[in-house]
């Protein structure tokens, strides 16, 4: 009777892992939408089945402690700052929404200490972020804009920007799940073994080709920088790994190349009256004058937004400027419209220097703490990660369901080596 018992909890217990691994699959392919009834139910169903687990698995009683825990550690003090900052505040407007927000955060630092189950694997989520990846662009150029259409028509740039805005989402998004499917893309390439290898690294190369190509029609001038520097630095990394000879006469031809497509790109060079009222600098000049005054604690995390938005309002050359989502949101008071347009400085105007150097130590820790073999992908993802968020916030600029999703099974998934040594030992 108790081995019955203990084999259907056993199979219920599988069967929520199951629904658990999905759900994460789904949260991926629908981070790139906006928010929506069907992503709030997947968030749900996600939550809730991990919490099952946790307790049908008793994975306290397995847990153990390394050095890619502080990745999440990290996670867990940059939230706490929020709780932090609360009682010390005379202004509380904003807070909700900050702590909603930044909530995965939390979430997935308390996943990543505690661990995910036995059946995620790294390969699965590569594949549903190249999948969801092309599956959009197709979308876009054959049912939303029209194949002849979009190869016929010589401005197929602002086309294609117009489809991507009103069925998808903004370039900064969209440019961000293209760059880490370029990095997945790459992973597989060098982690697929087989009888048939090239059959698979081939079409792989093609892909990330035209990922390449459609990241040349993006407005987003860092969506496209960061696609040139990902293909400089696995291109120079194969060839190191080759000859090394080769890989820095590489770099000094590709220094040039890389400068030369980056000129071609027709939003990147503008005239130095325009680049003097480039709307960014002018967001920063208010942050930086802000913190000058409170570098060391900040101003809290509710009062910064509300001093920053009062600044800018009283600002000329901003309001000047008009850019409608930023003046909407100055108006409606959204903090997640009106913003210095860089986490950094965010996090500075909000927790001074302390903030400062969780932020720096969260983008730093995980290349540290990372397998040598994973390292490298790693690097990447924070790298492109990092260089969105020197012109917008976590949520913004970089998805955070999707991007917390990616590093927890990055350092909680195992190989599927490994895994299928787990399970011959199992069985023997």
């Amino acid at each position: 009777m108790l081995v019955n018992f203990t084999k259907y909890i056993q199979i219920i217990t599988k069967g929520i892992n199951l629904i658990n691994l999905i759900s994460a699959l789904f949260l991926v392919v629908q981070g790139i939408f906006p928010n929506s009834k069907v992503f709030n139910i997947t968030l749900y169903v996600f939550f809730i089945s991990y919490g099952c687990e946790f307790f049908l698995e008793q994975r306290w009683k397995t847990f153990v402690w390394d050095k890619t825990r502080w990745v999440f550690v990290l996670f867990l003090l940059f939230y706490a700052l929020l709780l932090l900052y609360y009682p010390f505040e005379s202004n509380h407007e904003h807070i909700s929404t900050l702590l909603t927000y930044r909530l995965p955060f939390f979430a997935f630092g308390v996943i990543g200490l505690l661990g995910i189950n036995k059946y995620y694997r790294l390969k699965y989520f590569a594949y549903v972020f190249m999948l969801i990846t092309l599956c959009v662009i197709f979308y876009l150029i054959f049912f939303r804009i029209g194949i002849s259409e979009f190869f016929e028509n010589p401005d197929r740039a602002s086309v294609f920007k117009e489809m991507r805005v009103k069925y998808v989402n903004t370039h900064m998004v969209f440019n961000y799940y293209t760059n880490i499917s370029l990095i997945l893309a790459y992973f597989l390439i060098n982690n697929y073994t087989g009888k048939y290898s090239l059959l698979i690294k081939i079409p792989l190369l093609v892909y990330m080709g035209f990922l390449f190509y459609i990241l040349f029609l993006s407005e987003g001038r860092i969506g496209f920088i960061t696609a040139n520097l990902l293909v400089f630095i696995m291109i120079f990394i194969s060839l190191w790994q080759w000859k090394k000879i080769s890989a820095v006469a590489f770099s000094l031809i590709g220094v040039l190349v890389f400068l030369f497509i980056v000129y071609q790109h027709p939003r990147m060079f503008k005239n130095e009256d325009q680049l003097d009222k480039e709307f960014r600098l002018l967001l920063w000049e208010q942050a930086i004058e802000l913190i000058e005054k409170e570098p060391i604690l900040g101003y809290g995390p509710s009062t910064s937004a509300e001093l920053f938005m009062q600044k800018c309002s009283i600002n000329q050359e901003i309001i000047g400027a008009y850019d409608f989502p930023f003046m909407r949101g100055l108006e409606l008071r959204k903090i997640l419209c009106a913003h210095p347009h860089n986490q950094f400085l965010q996090t500075t105007l909000e927790f001074g220097l302390l903030g400062f150097l969780v932020l720096l130590l969260l983008n730093i820790v995980p290349i540290i703490v990372a397998t040598r073999k994973r390292r490298i992908y790693v690097f990447l993802i924070i790298l492109i990660s990092v260089i969105q968020l020197m012109t917008d916030l976590y949520a913004r600029g970089v998805p955070l369901i999707a991007f917390f999703m990616l590093i927890t099974v990055f350092f909680c998934a195992k190989d599927d080596n490994s895994s299928k040594q787990v399970k011959v030992n199992e069985q023997g």
